[in-house]
């Protein structure tokens, strides 16, 4: 970001390379800005954004248990029997507060979607149920390398980019078929659905392992 201003001091901000971290749940921004010839002032700041958004998803991930994105239901549990994805998503329950429930994400059915929030991936206690209409809004938080989202008021972080994308591609799919009045569908639907799911995990882990053998030092 740049200003064209001069602060009380007489500091003139256009001759600052700035940045901003935005704590979007406090509706606040913190802004900062390098001093220096113009090449070393851009690297210096590129350096500390990048640091930055490195240490804040390593301490988001952090929060994460163990878990893989998984499509089939759980059989024992009546209420997955519909489930297209499920997996950990951080939620934000207040200014300061944060949970880590196992989201699961449900197809069209009566005209609407649904994500379904359950303490653990045993799926045996519902926190909280979302529904997703047409009109539903669901947007991803601008930032380097943020793994944030929203659904309508519904603030929920991933545990990495590629997972927050296939959360909310998933989320629009549903929604287009809302918007043209699909009927909830079949169970040969569902498992045509859940395939394309798992292609897609598929081809993530492969590109992310194909990315970390191009970065190990030769």
């Amino acid at each position: 970001c740049k200003f064209n201003a001069t602060t009380t001091s007489g500091v003139c901000l256009a001759d600052l390379k700035c940045f901003k971290i935005s704590l979007f749940t406090h509706s606040s921004c913190f802004y900062f800005g390098v001093e220096g010839a113009e090449r070393a002032a851009e690297e210096l700041r590129s350096r500390w954004v990048v640091d930055i958004s490195r240490a804040i998803r390593l301490v988001t991930q952090s929060l994460f248990p163990p878990f893989h994105i998984v499509c089939d239901p759980l059989y024992s549990v009546d209420l997955t029997t519909r489930r297209l994805m499920a997996g950990y998503l951080v939620y934000h329950d207040g200014p300061a507060v944060a949970s880590v429930p196992y989201c699961e994400l449900h197809p069209q059915h009566d005209h609407h979607g649904k994500v379904i929030m359950y303490e653990t991936e045993a799926c045996q206690v519902v926190v909280l149920e979302i529904m997703l209409t047409e009109h539903t809004t669901c947007c991803e938080k601008v930032g380097i390398n943020c793994s944030c989202f929203s659904i309508e008021s519904h603030l929920f972080a991933a545990r990495t980019l590629a997972e927050r994308k296939l959360w909310l591609r998933a989320i629009s799919n549903i929604k287009v078929k809302l918007q043209n009045a699909a009927p909830s569908p079949t169970a040969q639907e569902l498992g045509c659905y859940r395939a394309a799911i798992k292609e897609h995990l598929e081809e993530s882990r492969t590109a992310m392992h194909a990315g970390a053998r191009a970065s190990d030092p030769a």
